[in-house]
């Protein structure tokens, strides 16, 4: 049983995942060089969660690439969940550190 894209849409999908991963990392690193150069900032929390959410979605985005070229219809299945989970995940943190009020 093969994998279900084909080479014309599996080569389109696997440059559409690459870009994604690439712009989600670049994003994460530039969130994270944020939170280090502006410590003592209020939304630094916000920004911390919001760069290891950038960094998952590269990471998750990047399996289902490499699941694609290789066919590994497992690692693919696998690589959605965990990006579902992870948004999951930290959509929750950033509604609690958004709409937590200080003491």
């Amino acid at each position: 049983m093969g994998f279900p894209y084909e080479p014309p849409i599996s080569v389109v999908l696997i440059a559409f995942l690459s870009v994604i991963a690439l712009a989600t990392a670049w994003r994460g690193t530039h969130l994270f060089q944020r939170v280090f150069r502006h410590a003592n900032h209020p939304e630094r929390s916000l920004w911390l969660v919001r760069g290891i959410r950038a960094e998952i979605t590269s990471t998750a985005t990047a399996v289902l690439a490499f699941a694609i070229v290789y066919e590994y219809r497992w690692l693919a299945i696998f690589g959605i969940i965990f990006l579902l989970e992870e948004l999951y995940e930290t959509s929750v943190v950033i509604l609690v550190l958004r709409y937590a009020k200080p003491n």
